[in-house]
């Protein structure tokens, strides 16, 4: 195996590759006009994807917007990411707390 990485379908490839890109400093591994493949480039194993949800590539059944995605980011401080987030004026979805399993 080369890779393994997930493709979210989304309705805004700029916003997502953005998103990446500003907050976690992923860099654009390939872009065409409705699929964008990122990677980190101190860690190019860590790769995620973004494909035009309505694209004639994504099967029918998979063209409904996607819900309960969750995609998970272990970061060294998690705080001066959270303020990073909110610099670039995103809204978190779910408030940052520390859980009892020691997880932040």
């Amino acid at each position: 195996m080369n890779s393994l990485f997930p493709d979210i379908c989304t309705d805004d490839l700029a916003r997502s590759r953005d998103f990446y890109r500003d907050l976690l400093g992923f860099e654009v591994i390939f872009e065409n006009s409705w699929y964008v493949q990122l990677h980190h480039p101190k860690q190019p194993a860590a790769q995620i994807a973004f494909v035009q949800r309505n694209h004639d590539s994504v099967p029918k059944a998979y063209q409904a917007r996607p819900q309960g995605v969750i995609v998970t980011v272990e970061l060294d401080d998690v705080d001066a990411c959270h303020a990073h987030v909110r610099a670039l004026g995103i809204e978190p979805v779910y408030a940052l707390v520390s859980e009892v399993w020691g997880q932040r």
